[in-house]
Parts: structure tokens; sequence; C-alpha cells
């Protein structure tokens, strides 16, 4: 499966007829899918095996919405979906379970809402629905406004092999297990599952699992900032749900807050708030918006020449370079990409405020949730070493790589890879865990044994996705993993985590002469 969803990803990146790119795009679909089914089928039986192990590590909340985010936002995108995000601000951003299995759950009711929603929206909902000194009981919710279900239909729903009808495996794919995982999942954790729908009127599909308070103590993020109380704001959206979500995080920050529902009320509040002398401090714009769009009210609202008008952030659930050039010219001070978190929603606001522009090129969090392209550039020239056994991983992982402006030597085992590290200065060792000769986890033992190599960052790049697994990963020296099949959107950022910015970054190599990679490689 990795050398199927790797290679295409790497022919569609060619010159393609559309025809050839339509096929291209219909394989890799398919081969997602394909990989989906095995996924099931395997946790399934893990599960029908009593196998299944629920672990407990310290989480942040933000960073499990985010990966939700990051990868359904493009196929809600497509359709044309708002996503909202709302988390209560009594749930804590820090909390102890196993983030895995709560991902996997929320991501498999996630992709039915947007599979099964034609128009209008998706949104996630978190709160709590015990809270004791240091057990929580959380409660999810994927609300949507698709095609709803009967009550007959919903009978039975989370077994096996089950789904609404016959025609729903034939129109949508899938096994019928994913819904059965997500039950068994949510008891494993000491919750339930459960739904409300009405046919035409969308469903809402909801979890509970028990959690513990973080077990090392985190500073409390949410401060009352001084600089923020008492500022006014106006949160423009012609979704309700968005404008709402967005508009109790501002309050709890300590703002006042108004609301608009076009970028035509939006302009006419701001000037009559000046008008009264109570203008706005921040204006926050949707940017996909009917009649007048965030850009175009942006345009708008300069256009009233105001001595002091407000600073305008602008919210979008895309991460894309044209839009942050189009915004700036129109005196955009921000963009925040969805999902929108308190912590996001602050800084951007504190910074707005303070007319600071972040420094170009430099990896945001809201970027890194949602798109690459601009946090990719901070560790373009980077030297990173594969360390691969298998022919065409190597060739899709070293592709990936260069895609990202990355240099990339490549070691068959783990024990090149020991010699090559005390050779060459590199910024990281992305390792596989099974190899020959040498496996990952002792040559990263290894490693972190050589005079020096005590902070190289050292990824696993492995199909092995456990929390066993990724315990072992930490045990033995590393410092993060990818899985397998590599994905761009999932290698990418950790990537932009982990690796050292340009100014960071050492110089030479300590040796004269650069290493060649393994043959078929090479560009």
């Amino acid at each position: 499966m990795n050398a199927v969803i790797g290679l295409t990803h790497l022919v569609m990146q060619s010159d393609l007829s559309p025809r050839q790119r339509d096929y291209l795009q219909k394989v890799q679909a398919a081969s997602r899918n394909l990989l989906g089914i095995i996924d099931d089928i395997l946790d399934f039986s893990k599960a029908e095996a009593g196998k299944m192990v629920i672990e407990a590590a310290d989480f942040e909340l933000d960073k499990v919405m985010a990966n939700v985010a990051n990868i359904i936002s493009d196929k809600a995108a497509a359709k044309g979906l708002k996503l909202i995000f709302d988390v209560g601000a009594e749930v804590p951003k820090w909390l102890n379970g196993d983030s895995l299995r709560l991902s996997q759950v929320l991501l498999n009711f996630a992709n039915n809402a947007v599979k099964f929603t034609e128009t209008g929206e998706i949104r996630i909902r978190v709160r709590l629905d015990e809270k004791g000194p240091m057990v929580l009981m959380l409660h999810i919710a994927v609300s949507d406004t698709g095609i709803g279900l009967t009550a007959q239909q919903a009978t039975g729903l989370f077994n096996s092999f089950q789904q609404a009808d016959a025609s729903t495996t034939r129109k949508f794919g899938g096994t019928g297990l994913g819904l059965a995982i997500s039950k068994q999942l949510a008891q494993l954790m000491g919750g339930d599952v459960g739904l409300h729908s009405e046919p035409g009127h969308g469903s809402t599909f909801w979890f509970t699992a028990r959690v513990r308070a973080a077990l090392q103590v985190r500073p409390h993020p949410q401060r009352l900032d001084p600089e923020l109380q008492g500022r006014r704001a106006l949160v423009v959206d012609d979704n309700d749900s968005a404008r709402e979500v967005i508009g109790e995080m501002l309050l709890a920050m300590g703002l006042e807050v108004r609301e608009a529902a076009s970028g035509y009320s939006a302009v006419e509040m701001v000037r009559q708030a000046a008008i009264e002398r109570r203008p706005f401090d921040a204006v926050y714009l949707d940017w996909r918006m009917p009649a007048m769009d965030g850009v175009s009210t942006a345009r708008q609202i300069a256009a009233l020449g105001l001595q002091n008008g407000p600073a305008v952030i602008m919210v979008t659930a895309f991460s894309r370079q044209d839009l942050r050039g189009e915004a700036e010219l129109a005196g955009v001070r921000e963009v925040l990409v969805k999902p929108v978190t308190a912590a996001l929603l602050h800084e951007a606001t504190t910074n707005a405020l303070a007319g600071l522009a972040h420094q170009e090129g430099a990896p945001q969090p809201a970027e890194v949730a949602a798109g690459y392209d601009s946090p990719l550039a901070s560790i373009r020239g980077a030297r990173v070493l594969l360390v691969e056994d298998n022919d065409i991983n190597q060739i899709v992982a070293t592709e990936i790589l260069m895609e990202a402006g990355l240099r990339v030597d490549v070691a068959e085992n783990g024990a090149v890879a020991i010699r090559r590290v005390q050779e060459n200065r590199y910024d990281a060792v992305l390792m596989d865990m099974q190899m020959p000769v040498m496996d990952g986890l002792t040559a990263t033992r290894a490693i972190r044994l050589l005079p020096g190599m005590g902070n190289l960052p050292i990824l696993a790049l492995t199909a092995n996705a456990t929390d066993l697994d990724r315990r072992e990963c930490l045990a033995a020296g590393m410092n993060d993993y990818v899985t397998k099949p590599i994905e761009p959107r999932q290698l990418w950022p950790a990537l932009v985590r982990w690796l050292p910015p340009k100014n960071d970054r050492p110089g030479a190599t300590m040796v004269q002469s650069e290493p060649q990679l393994s043959s078929g490689i090479a560009r």
C-alpha cells in the first residue's frame, strides 16, 4: 500500500493529461479506501480477540482536533461544507488518555459526516458530561446536515458489517465495520456511543470517553490578558454556528463581541461604530461568504478611511498563498486557518492588535494544522538521512522529501546509518523500524551513545502505529514517528516540528565529499 499510494502521489506531480490525472486520482482514492478496509478488519479482529489495549498518556486536545481537521478539511472544502470545531471552555486543554483511539473514533464519525452530507456544515462539539477531581467524562458529538436516517435504518448501525441499507454500500462503499469498532473503542475507554437522526435533517453521532486530568502539571493556557479586556470585536460569518463558536471564545478572553451575518452588514456596523465613537478594535472575517467575501469586505472597511480602523483578521478553511497575498493587500493583518482554537485565536488577536506581522516563512500553528506550503520554506535545504531497506519505499520517501526541498542521503539498514551519521552532519534521521542487519530501534540506541548525537532528531518511519510501538520508539531515543504508507500531509508537519530552521542549522558536512544516494534515487 505504501508503494501504490506513494508512487501514485509522485506520478501526479508530473506533467499529465487531464484523463491520466483523473485515472490516477481514482487509483489513489481506491487505494486509500482499501487501506481503510484493511485497517478496519485488523482492528476488528484484534478487538474480537480481546487484544485491543487502551493506553494512557498526556495529550493536548487542540492537537487532536488539528489532526482531525488536517485529515478531513480538504474533503469538506471540496464539497463546500463548513467545518466547525466547538470545544467548551470547561474542557481542559491537556488530558490523560488514549489520544490515538480517541482520534480514531472521532475521525470515523467525521469522515462519515462528510461522506453523507452534500450541503451545509459539519460541527464537532466537545463538552464534559462529568467532572471529578481527576476523572473526566468527555462527550464528543459530530453533527451534520446530511441525508439523515430513519429509526429503522439506525437500528443495529453499530453492529458488525451493518450499514443503513444495501444501496449505501453500493453508493458510498465501506465495510460497515467502522461504527462497530468505534463502539468497542468507546466502551474500552469507559464510555459509550449513540446517535440522533431525522431523515432529511442530518445526524448527530456521539461518543463518550473517560479520561483523566493530565498527570504532568501544565501552565494554564487561558489566563486573562489585560490588553484584551474591554476591546470590541466584530465576528463576521454567514454561518450562525461559526459566529457563535468564535464569539464565545472571544467573550471568554474578555472582549466585547458583536456579530454580523454578511460583509455588507459588517461594513455598515464598522462605519456606524466609528460615528458613535465606539469603534471596533478587531474584525474577524470569514473568507467564503455569499455576495461579498472576506477579502472584499476587508477592502470596503479599508475604503472607509477611518483614522483608527480595526485590525482585520481573516478566518478560512484553506491555507493558500494566493489568499494571503490578496488578503495583505486588502489590509488583513492575520490569517487564521480553521479549526480555530482558543490559543490560536488569542495569539492572532494580540498580534493583530499590536500591529505585528509574523515573520515571513515561519511555521505558524494554524498553517501546520491545515496546509504546509508556507512552513516548508523554513526547512528547505536541510539535510536528512533516510534509513530504509525497501527499494520502492526508498524511492517514495526520497521523492517526497525532495519535494519539500530537502537534501536526502539513503542508508539501507541501521548499521550503515550509524556509519553515515559519524561521517556527515545531518539535521534529522528518518528511521525504518524493521530492517535486515540492524533494525531501527537498535540503530537508534547506538546513535544516541555516539558523542554529540544526543539532540539529533530521529523520527521513526513505520507501518506499526500502536501505542506500544510509539513507546518503544521513544524508549529507544527517537523523537517522533510517522506511519506508513507515507503521506506528505503527515510527514511534512513532523519535519516542520523537528527540523531546525535555516538560521539554526549547522553548516557544512564533517567530510569533504558528499555521499551519493542509492542507485535509482538520485535526480
